[in-house]
């Protein structure tokens, strides 16, 4: 695909015979920017193991596992062999998080896997054990949402990898063919796209990216974490003459792309907790994500409120 070519309205879908989870994650990018408004697309991939860390984490002090570092947000996870991923691709007016995720219970009850959705999304075995994890953001420009599914009886014991669906002896590849006619049925889909037709270059430039030490790696945090009801936080800031050099930001929060904009606006602001606040609340949909953004800014005033 050319980087300026689009798609034709609809929805179409990319099954990924590749189990690299930087590859799928660059997939993923370059699906979410040639994609037209008027489409929905679905990722599913079967990933190698590794250390998956939400886009705004610290990077684990020791570990022995590939790291790969998502685009959403959540606590870490452990991903095994037995896992099933699946990701949704839409422009922000096209989102829909509750049809999304209607497509994974669905694929769960045609197997015979009796499941309801909450509220939140969340998707519950009838004994109220969770099926599977289900991480959206629509916090920003990309409405982004990742679902992950472990078939294994293993659980994850860092960031709740729920094993509960493992007592009806399915198997990935049964789970993905389930995932695929669900969505297919639901969106009046019937085009699969091949990974490999994607323009290889684009495709990559985002492997690079995602490989890179400076998207995987970051400092360690100098400062204690507050605790809110969306997540916990961490911020670190450096400054010189009254004015921010760096601002470094940790959270497991799942409204990850707005978190993660809130260093980058601050670069050069004033070390004053006006300059700050009126360079966040600005930001793009600050307006509807006030209840965090006020736990944020009450963060930056203890900080700026301890002598320099």
């Amino acid at each position: 695909m050319e980087e300026t070519g689009r798609y034709m309205e609809g929805a179409f879908y990319v099954i990924s015979p590749y189990e690299d989870s930087n590859y799928n994650q660059a997939v993923l990018e370059h699906l979410y920017r040639s994609t037209s408004d008027g489409f929905v697309c679905m990722q599913i991939y079967k990933p190698a193991p590794c250390i998956s860390l939400g886009r705004n984490l610290e990077y684990p002090d020791k570990t022995s596992y590939d790291v790969n570092r998502r685009l959403c947000g959540g606590d870490e996870i452990r991903f095994r062999s037995s896992c099933v991923v699946i990701s949704f691709i839409s422009s922000r007016k096209d989102c829909d998080i509750r049809k999304q995720s209607a497509v994974v219970s669905l694929a769960l009850k045609s197997l015979g896997v009796p499941c309801i959705r909450n509220s939140k999304n969340e998707i519950y075995l009838e004994n109220g054990r969770e099926a599977c994890i289900n991480l959206y953001d629509i916090s920003g420009d990309i409405c982004r949402q990742m679902m992950i599914i472990n078939v294994s009886t293993m659980s994850n014991a860092n960031a709740n990898l729920p094993s509960a669906i493992s007592r009806y002896g399915l198997d990935e590849y049964v789970l993905i063919e389930a995932i695929e006619a669900s969505f297919k049925s639901l969106y009046k889909a019937n085009k699969k796209i091949n990974p490999d037709s994607l323009d290889k270059k684009r495709l990559n430039d985002f492997y690079k990216f995602f490989c890179s030490d400076n998207w995987i790696y970051n400092k360690k945090s100098n400062s204690p974490y507050e605790n809110f009801s969306w997540g916990k936080l961490c911020i670190d800031i450096e400054q010189k003459d009254a004015i921010i050099e760096d601002v470094r930001l940790y959270s497991n929060g799942s409204a990850a792309e707005l978190l993660s904009a809130i260093p980058t606006s601050l670069i050069g602001c004033p070390y004053l907790i006006t300059a700050i606040k009126n360079r966040v609340l600005v930001l793009p949909h600050a307006e509807k994500n006030l209840s965090i953004l006020r736990d944020v800014l009450r963060v930056f005033e203890q900080i700026l409120s301890k002598p320099v």
